[in-house]
């Protein structure tokens, strides 16, 4: 999960991508789930400060991810047109049952007592990944549009506004309180997560 790997694997998909981008409008999605989770244990191991909760860091992943698609394709393309980064947001129910089945594999893999340690101590789902474990948090259903004007929102609306990137949601709660699923804990002393194996 490194920049250097990141921007590899974008560079080759980009550079497939070019040839179709020369002749026609293309929009370019992604995912984010390794990037947002190496977020989630970088943002836990500095403890003076409150943990940003996952619709920051989602958003963070897709100015992260969109910025070197941007430059790559750029690249790839010689400067022959315009390519630009655009961060979205969508609308979720907050009734939606994903939110007490998180199924979204986010983070690095973890042994089996290294994933039972990190869930007792951030509260974490975890679930089976192949032969290993990682961390899941809730995807729901997008249901609204990501143009919607945040002031035409009625304050009693059951709504969750997310930040998107291709498949992947990030709570982050209006006008209601925020689900512990969605964020750590702010008033529990935090220690330093688990190290990802190398």
């Amino acid at each position: 999960m490194t920049a250097d790997r990141l921007r590899a694997n974008v560079r080759g998909a980009c550079q497939a991508l070019a040839g179709l981008a020369r002749e026609h409008e293309v929009v370019i999605t992604h995912g984010n789930g390794p990037q947002v989770g190496l977020l989630a244990l970088q943002n836990l191991a500095y403890q003076d400060v409150a943990a940003y909760p996952l619709d920051i860091l989602g958003a963070e992943t897709q100015g992260m991810i969109g910025y070197v698609i941007q430059q790559e394709l750029s690249n790839a393309l010689a400067g022959e047109r315009e390519v630009a980064a655009v961060l979205t947001t969508t609308e979720v129910d907050e009734a939606d049952p994903a939110f007490e089945r998180p199924t979204k594999l986010i983070g690095p893999t973890y042994s089996a007592q290294d994933a039972a340690e990190a869930a007792a101590e951030y509260r974490w789902t975890i679930a089976r990944d192949g032969g290993a474990f990682r961390r899941v948090v809730p995807r729901p259903s997008r249901c609204g549009s990501c143009r919607r004007r945040w002031s035409a929102r009625s304050s009693t609306t059951a709504r969750w506004w997310c930040a998107w990137a291709a498949a992947a949601c990030r709570c982050a709660p209006t006008p209601r309180a925020a689900r512990s699923a969605c964020r750590p804990s702010s008033t529990r002393t935090r220690r330093a997560p688990p190290s990802p194996p190398t």
